[in-house]
């Protein structure tokens, strides 16, 4: 079998309050092979303070839909979160729209940033 071509598009690290582990997560662009189409894949590595590899997990999305689902899931989180920080009786209607506002300013500048490289 023929091993599909990995681009790497993005790639990061999240402290997620772990002590003892360091999470990774790359998101990388896997093209069509034979018998399989194209795809992104979202993976995810775990590892120790020693740099030891640990869990490595992915995620790969074959469609354009499951894609834009699971943004929009991760959207809805992000809002969720930012809205757990703020205290109750101050979140309102604007507040909401706000919050979403400033993901979607920071969504737009990075996109506009990255035609720009091209």
């Amino acid at each position: 079998m023929i091993k599909a071509n990995k681009i790497s598009l993005e790639q990061g690290n999240v402290s997620g309050g772990l002590h003892d582990l360091k999470q990774v997560y790359k998101i990388n662009y896997l093209e069509k092979e034979k018998n399989y189409s194209d795809k992104i894949e979202l993976a995810i590595l775990l590892k120790r303070d020693n740099n030891n590899e640990g869990a490595y997990r992915s995620l790969r999305f074959s469609s354009k839909v499951q894609l834009q689902a699971f943004i929009l899931n991760l959207c809805k989180a992000y809002i969720y979160f930012s809205l757990k920080k703020v205290d109750p009786n101050n979140i309102t209607p604007y507040l909401k729209l706000a919050h979403l506002n400033d993901l979607m300013n920071n969504i737009s500048k990075e996109i506009k940033e990255m035609f720009r490289g091209k």
